[in-house]
């Protein structure tokens, strides 16, 4: 189901079992539960409002990918095993907020986790040749995705060429010595 780009604030597809792929990212969308969507193994629900997402459907051993970054209010995720998911969500096709935690159970005020906010700049954006990232934390690495999920380059570095690459929109997972945060870019 695609359904990116628009101004949906809410979005119940509990009825929807047989649903694998759901991409509903560039929305204003505040809260899903796909808790009833059992064979859901790809969800893209990235830059919207996100405050709850309840992925916990018995199938998470079978995502292949889930991209829930540009929520920063989104604390918590609720998932069948949050050590699964710590452990094995992990790189281009498992992008989300430094802030955004796994739980068992979102609802409880235990499960929600107390994170340092990372305050980080990509500039300019769209950019041509040469990005710059500032930030309050200590610069580790800077990874670029594309939009297939696919490692395109890695930098050390807080300024970087991006001109060798072919005009898109790109992710970077930039890793701090507070926590890794996520940002889109385009590239013109």
């Amino acid at each position: 189901m695609w359904c990116q780009y628009n101004l949906l604030t809410a979005l119940n597809v509990s009825s929807n079992t047989s649903l694998t792929n759901i991409q509903i990212q560039f929305n204003e969308i505040s809260s899903i539960d796909l808790s009833a969507n059992t064979s859901l193994y790809s969800l893209g629900c990235d830059v919207n409002q996100l405050t709850s997402l309840n992925v916990a459907n018995g199938n998470n051993s079978n995502f292949n990918f889930l991209w829930a970054n540009d929520n920063p209010l989104l604390t918590c995720i609720e998932v069948d095993d949050a050590t699964y998911c710590s452990a094995n969500w992990i790189g281009g096709n498992y992008v989300f907020d430094a802030g955004a935690n796994f739980s068992l159970d979102c609802t409880s005020s235990a499960s929600m986790n107390e994170t340092t906010s990372i305050e980080l700049t990509v500039f300019p954006n769209p950019a041509s040749d040469v990005i710059t990232v500032t930030s309050d934390a200590k610069l580790e690495e800077v990874s670029v995705f594309d939009t297939y999920g696919n490692l395109v380059n890695t930098f050390n570095s807080s300024t970087f060429s991006v001109s060798h690459l072919i005009a898109g929109v790109y992710f970077l997972t930039i890793s701090t010595d507070q926590g890794t945060v996520q940002r889109k870019f385009i590239k013109e």
